[in-house]
């Protein structure tokens, strides 16, 4: 048995113990995809580095750590941006694709704002 991404324990990871709403749920860390096959050539995944949720990152060459993007928020939640910063390689539990978007977004009720047209 490996220990478990999610909740640190010796177990199989498919069986989770760690309680529904906490981290990223039972059996979803035994989906994700090693660390050591992960893309270093730019391409943007989603990468698990033991925060409740995936977050969208790339691997940077010259600083050979990972780039991560979170979101942020002021005060009150007046203002909401992303905030970026670097993890080591060592910190990524697991990563996963960037699911692709459906081609017809119309279909789904997205409206494109006129600064996208």
């Amino acid at each position: 048995m490996n220990v478990c991404p999610c909740c640190k324990t010796s177990h199989d990871s498919t069986a989770c113990p760690q309680p529904s709403g906490e981290g990223l749920g039972s059996s979803f860390c035994s989906r994700l995809l090693d660390p050591f096959i992960a893309p270093k050539d730019g391409t943007v995944i989603l990468a698990h580095f033991g925060w409740p949720y995936l977050i969208p990152t790339f691997w940077c060459r010259q600083l050979e750590e990972w780039v991560t993007a979170q979101p942020g928020a002021c005060a009150h939640g007046e203002m909401q941006f992303f905030e970026s910063d670097t993890e080591p390689h060592d910190s990524m539990v697991g990563w996963a694709l960037i699911p692709n978007l459906p081609e017809n977004l119309g279909a789904l009720g997205f409206i494109p704002s006129r600064e996208l047209l």
